[in-house]
């Protein structure tokens, strides 16, 4: 095929959404006729060829798959490879005498790097306890081009954490294991959380997703015999054994003259740290 005739009516604009294996090519038509006259239209492009041409050896042609006299049409260009040059130029045929038009403009592209996505696994949390959380970190593959943002996200929701939810990111190292303790979380509380990545602005997640709750361990406390017995006065005594999780916020003695005591009957508050009252 040659360069065809009024190539100057027939506009390649610039290549757009270029991705590793993929573009957009618009084309324009400044001549109607041509337009009217045309039984295929589409674009020639190569990585060889500095002036693709259909048929031509080293360049592909992709035609659109119905005419409607649009003066501007738009082809997808796929399967490219990727960090690759591309030349480009539209084409159009004409129905009666079967000669090629080209548009007398070449667009040059280049596909950008493969992008390789971040593998990210998140392991079961340590540390729990009623409002706190050691979440751990493997990253199996750091991505091409690497990420730029490490963290986890997390949330109380059911269904998947997004950084949408509450995310944290932690300070990236040259390491494949990352370890963050997050605190201010509510007690037994069940939490969904992801590790994530961001790479190029956009978000990439593990695979995985960890699920935990939060501990709630009771407070418990022993009664002692009590001591000083007298007509109208007495020393009562507890030990706190352990001061729960999370930590009791008051203590004390309850009493009454029959039956168990409740603090609905009468308390008294401990006067001392050794927990004994008078």
């Amino acid at each position: 095929a040659g360069n065809g005739i009024n190539v100057g009516n027939l506009i390649t604009l610039p290549v757009r959404e270029i991705t590793s294996n993929s573009a957009k090519v618009s084309c324009i038509f400044l001549n109607e006729q041509i337009l009217k006259n045309a039984k295929q239209i589409g674009v020639c492009y190569s990585t060889v060829n500095t002036m693709p041409a259909f048929e031509q050896d080293y360049s592909k042609a992709i035609a659109i798959d119905s005419i409607d006299n649009e003066s501007v049409f738009t082809i997808s260009l796929k399967e490219l490879t990727a960090d690759q040059t591309y030349y480009v130029r539209a084409y159009v045929i004409d129905k009666e005498t079967n000669q090629f038009h080209y548009s007398p403009n070449i667009r040059t592209f280049h596909t950008a790097n493969q992008i390789i996505q971040p593998k990210l696994f998140i392991s079961e949390p340590t540390e729990l306890r009623s409002s706190s959380a050691r979440l751990n970190i493997t990253v199996l593959n750091t991505g091409t081009p690497s990420y730029d943002e490490l963290g986890f996200c997390y949330s109380k929701k059911t269904g998947e954490p997004t950084i949408y939810d509450t995310k944290i990111s932690i300070k990236t190292t040259d390491t494949t294991e990352y370890s963050l303790l997050i605190e201010g979380l509510e007690y037994h509380t069940t939490y969904r959380i992801k590790a994530y990545a961001i790479q190029q602005g956009i978000p990439v997640y593990s695979d995985n997703t960890v699920e935990f709750t939060t501990s709630w361990t009771n407070a418990q406390v022993r009664t002692m015999t009590p001591v000083n017995i007298k007509a109208t006065q007495v020393t009562f005594q507890g030990t706190v054994v352990s001061p729960g999780d999370p930590e009791y916020e008051e203590r004390g003695f309850c009493f009454n003259r029959t039956g168990s005591p409740t603090i609905a009957d009468k308390m008294a508050a401990p006067k001392t740290e050794h927990f004994d009252y008078s």
